[in-house]
């Protein structure tokens, strides 16, 4: 996890398991990373930036609070109280999806500290998700494909007042394992149910 402390020119790196429980209700820019089976803060600031809102998204294992669970972690979708997709980890370890999910922080009214959550069911999910959030070619694609969606769902990338959510393909090299490309699968943003 990072925290941007001010301005945004003092970072602090913070890990997952030995950062202060209490850091997701101080009004920071905070950016975390794996999804709630190696980082129950993912979990946390996704259910309070998705409160009330439509759709909601999961990355874990459903009922695992501690992250010990042998089962698979699933990415799971749900829309006023049900669930409407779930994808589990893949078992060829080649390809996988990642969830970018960016909201004001909750303790911020004013929007303008921001959480951003990168995960995915494995860490092939998961580092799709950071290479897309960190891409200039990425971002741009992003948005215009956000200002093409029809209703609410649409609109502009910079629009920080509302949580952004964004579903993308990772692909793995089949002879290193490692990330050889994250694509684009789909976008939106969340509204009020």
């Amino acid at each position: 996890m990072y925290r941007l402390h001010g301005d945004e020119r003092d970072c602090e790196l913070l890990h997952c398991r030995n950062a202060d429980p209490t850091i997701v209700y101080s009004p920071n820019n905070i950016f975390s990373i794996g999804s709630g089976r190696n980082n129950k803060h993912s979990t946390k600031l996704m259910a309070e930036i998705q409160s009330g809102l439509c759709p909601n998204w999961f990355v874990g294992v459903p009922g695992d609070e501690t992250g010990a669970s042998a089962q698979r972690a699933v990415l799971a979708r749900s829309e006023r109280g049900r669930e409407v997709e779930a994808v589990h980890a893949p078992s060829d370890r080649l390809t996988d999806v990642g969830l970018i999910l960016r909201g004001p922080h909750p303790q911020d009214r004013k929007a303008a500290k921001q959480v951003v959550v990168l995960a995915g069911p494995s860490s092939l999910g998961t580092a799709g998700a950071c290479e897309a959030a960190s891409s200039a070619k990425f971002a741009a694609q992003l948005a215009q494909y956000l200002k093409v969606l029809p209703g609410s769902r649409g609109g502009m990338i910079a629009d920080r007042s509302r949580p952004l959510w964004v579903k993308v393909k990772a692909l793995a090299d089949e002879r290193d394992l490692h990330l050889k490309s994250a694509e684009l699968m789909d976008a939106g943003f969340c509204e009020p149910e």
